[in-house]
């Protein structure tokens, strides 16, 4: 998920990692998680379904093989974000 870097570093000091799925020209689809966003994300064939349900925003699964996103919402905030989902 790290990628390549930018050569910059972020607001917290951390190194800005390159958007590898935007040149992902793979066939097969790469489902992920750990880079919390406020919805699913599918950039090519890499989709992340991490959307933050230890901050209270939703519990994503995707179904195999319709390709089908299914979400339901936290019940509650268990963590305080560092910054907001994107």
């Amino acid at each position: 998920l790290g990628g390549k870097t930018t050569g910059e570093a972020g607001a917290r000091g951390l190194p800005v990692r390159a958007d590898w799925a935007a040149d992902d020209g793979g066939t097969a689809t790469v489902v992920h998680g750990h880079t919390p966003m406020a919805e699913v994300t599918r950039t090519n064939n890499v989709v992340c379904i991490d959307t933050g349900c230890v901050f209270g925003g939703k519990l994503t699964a995707f179904r195999w093989p319709e390709q089908e996103v299914v979400a339901v919402p936290a019940i509650r905030e268990w963590l305080k974000p560092v910054k907001p989902l994107a």
